[in-house]
C-alpha cells in the first residue's frame, strides 16, 4: 500500500465502522531495491525482526550456515531515506554491530532480557556435536548477546546450554514464571536417530543470566521427538502464557501453564491431536472472538484449531478453506506460515510457505473462512522462513521469506491498493517484562473487536517483532484501546486516531 511516511507521526484520538469491500492482495519482490540481498544459504536459514539501534525502524537479523559468519544484522536505513540521507533500505552491518567471533546459527530473537529499553538477542546453534563442538562455556548451544550501545557482546548463559548433541528445533519467549523478565524454551529436532537430550527451559534470573530449569519444566520435552516451532501464549483465558508445539511424526504437544512456570500436558484433554508431522505454527483470532486459534503447517495439507475461548479446540482446516494445498500438483512441504491482515479490512489473514511446491496465501473472508488468492498475490511462496513486518512504515504487513537449498531470499512489499485504515502498537512494561511479552490488545472499532497477543516466536525459526498491527477497513478512529498487561494491569485509551505508530507505557 502506498501511504506517505508523515501519517506515522505517534499522536492520539473515534469510528463508525462501514462496509469495507474486499480488494486484490498484491505484493512486489523488492529484494535487490532495498539491499536485502544475502549470500545464498544451504541450509534451514532463519530471521529475527526488531529495532537494535533504537530508531524507531525495524531491523532484520538473519541466521544461516553460508559463507559468511552468522547471524548478520540488516540495519534499516528508513530514518536516513525519510530525510533524503539515503537511497537503499537496508545495509549490511554485522562487521560493526556483531562480535568478531560470532558463531554460525540457525535462528534467534530480538528481546529486552534485561529490561533496560534495547533489545537484545537470543541466538540458537544450528548443530553441537562431535563435529561441531562448543568452544568454552561461553560458547554454548542457546548464546546470548548483551546490546550495549547498539553493539552486541557475549552476555551470561549457563554451561548446562551447551549441553551437546543438539539439533536446533524451535525457540519461544515468555515471562512463563511472572517475575517481570522472560524466560525462554528451547526445543531440539533430534530424535531417535539423533538423541540429544531434552529441550531447554531456561529462566532468566533478572541479573540478567539465562539458567537451565529444564527440571523444574513439568511436562516432557524429552529428546526422542523431533520438535519443530514453538508457542508460548495465553490460549485459555487465564493470562498465562501456555505451550504448544509443532512435533514431527506425531501429535502436537499442548501444555497448560499452572502458575510459576510449571507446565501439565494437556494435549488430549484439550483436543489438539489432530496433526502429524507438523512444521509452521501460525497465532491470531481469526474470527474474532477474543481468543488465539492456531494454524500449523504440514505435508499437503495444513491444521487449523479453533479455540473455543477455554483453551479447547477443533479441527476445522477443510471446512476453513485451509485445509488440503497440495492435491494434484505433487508434493507440498509447508514451513513457516502467519496470520496477519495484509488488506487492512479488520481480519487475519494467512500465508504459508513451502518446499518443492510455492505455499499460499489465504483471504478471509470475514468470519474466520478463507479464499485461495495466491495466483493474484504476485509471489512465489517457496521456501522455510516467513516474517511478517512493516520495514517502510506505511501501515500495511510486507512479507520477508528465508529460503534455503542455495536460494536468495526474498523480501515482498505489500502493494495491496486499499483505502483500509491500520494502528500500529508496540508496549513498553514497567511492571511486566518491558517487551510487553504476553500482553493482551484489543480494540474496539464500532460493534468489532480485534484481538491480538504480544508473542515471541511463530512461523519456523523466526523471531516477529513483537508488537500488535490492526487493520481497521473505513473506520479511521478507534473508540476504545484496551490493553491488559502481564502484570494484571488494565489499560485503556478511547478515541485514538488510526493511521499511527503508538508507543503504549504500561501505568
Amino acid at each position: 500500500m502506498r501511504r506517505p511516511p508523515l501519517l506515522l507521526a505517534c499522536t492520539w484520538a473515534v469510528l463508525a465502522p462501514a462496509a469495507f469491500s474486499q480488494v486484490t492482495i498484491e505484493f512486489e519482490d523488492v529484494t535487490i531495491r532495498a539491499g536485502l540481498v544475502i549470500e545464498l544459504a544451504p541450509h534451514t536459514p532463519g530471521s529475527a525482526i526488531g529495532d537494535y539501534n533504537g530508531d524507531g525502524w525495524l531491523d532484520l537479523c538473519y541466521f544461516g550456515i553460508g559463507p559468511r559468519r552468522s547471524p548478520r544484522m540488516f540495519r534499516n536505513n528508513g530514518a536516513a531515506i525519510t530525510a533524503g540521507q539515503s537511497m537503499r533500505w537496508f545495509t549490511d552491518v554485522t562487521d560493526e554491530v556483531m562480535p568478531d567471533d560470532a558463531l554460525p546459527s540457525s535462528m534467534g530473537q530480538f528481546a529486552d532480557l534485561d529490561n533496560d529499553g534495547d533489545q537484545d538477542l537470543v541466538v540458537i546453534r544450528r548443530y553441537v556435536d562431535a563435529a561441531h563442538p562448543v568452544g568454552n562455556h561461553d560458547d554454548t548451544g542457546v548464546m546470548y548477546y548483551e546490546n550495549v550501545g547498539g553493539r552486541y557482546v557475549k552476555g551470561s548463559s549457563d554451561p548446562n546450554l551447551a549441553r551437546a548433541p543438539m539439533r536446533a528445533g524451535g525457540l519461544a519467549l515468555a515471562d512463563v514464571d511472572g517475575d517481570g523478565d522472560l524466560d525462554l524454551v528451547f526445543l531440539h529436532n533430534s530424535g531417535p536417530q539423533s538423541q540429544g537430550g531434552p529441550g531447554f527451559f531456561v529462566r532468566n534470573d533478572g541479573l540478567p543470566r539465562l539458567v537451565d530449569a529444564t527440571a523444574d519444566f513439568g511436562a516432557d520435552i524429552g529428546a526422542t521427538t523431533r520438535y519443530f516451532s514453538v508457542l508460548l501464549a495465553d490460549f485459555n483465558g487465564d493470562m498465562l502464557p501456555d505451550f504448544h508445539a509443532a512435533v514431527d511424526f506425531y501429535s502436537d504437544l499442548h501444555c497448560h501453564n499452572l502458575g510459576g512456570g510449571v507446565f501439565l500436558d494437556v494435549t488430549t484433554l484439550v483436543g489438539t491431536t489432530s496433526t502429524n508431522s507438523d512444521m509452521g505454527l501460525a497465532i491470531g483470532d481469526i474470527d474474532n472472538d477474543g481468543d488465539m486459534d492456531i494454524y500449523s503447517t504440514n505435508i499437503n495439507h495444513g491444521i487449523l484449531y479453533v479455540n473455543d475461548g477455554r483453551g479447547v479446540f477443533t479441527e476445522e482446516a477443510n471446512l476453513r478453506g485451509v485445509g488440503s494445498y497440495g492435491a494434484g500438483i505433487g508434493v507440498t512441504i509447508a514451513w513457516g506460515t502467519v496470520f496477519a491482515d495484509l488488506d487492512l479490512d479488520g481480519d487475519q489473514d494467512l500465508v504459508l510457505v513451502a518446499f518443492q511446491n510455492p505455499g499460499h496465501v489465504y483471504r478471509n473472508n470475514g468470519l474466520g473462512y478463507f479464499t485461495d488468492v495466491t495466483g493474484t498475490s504476485g509471489m512465489h511462496l517457496v521456501g522455510s522462513g516467513l516474517m511478517p513486518f512493516d520495514y517502510d512504515r506505511d501501515g500495511d504487513i510486507d512479507l520477508f521469506v528465508g529460503r534455503t537449498g542455495n536460494q536468495t531470499s526474498v523480501l515482498y512489499e505489500n502493494r495491496t491498493v486499499t483505502s483500509g485504515h491500520w494502528l500500529r502498537i508496540r508496549l513498553e512494561g514497567t511492571a511486566s517484562n518491558r517487551d510487553g511479552v504476553g500482553a493482551k490488545v484489543q480494540v474496539t472499532t464500532g460493534n468489532r473487536v480485534q484481538t491480538r497477543l504480544i508473542v515471541a516466536g511463530y512461523s519456523f525459526k523466526n523471531g516477529p517483532p513483537k508488537e500488535a498491527h490492526f487493520g481497521l477497513g473505513a473506520a479511521d478512529t478507534v473508540d476504545v484501546l484496551k490493553i491488559t498487561w502481564p502484570s494484571g494491569i488494565v489499560q485503556t485509551l478511547t478515541d485514538v486516531d488510526a493511521d499511527r505508530y503508538l508507543i503504549v507505557v504500561e501505568p
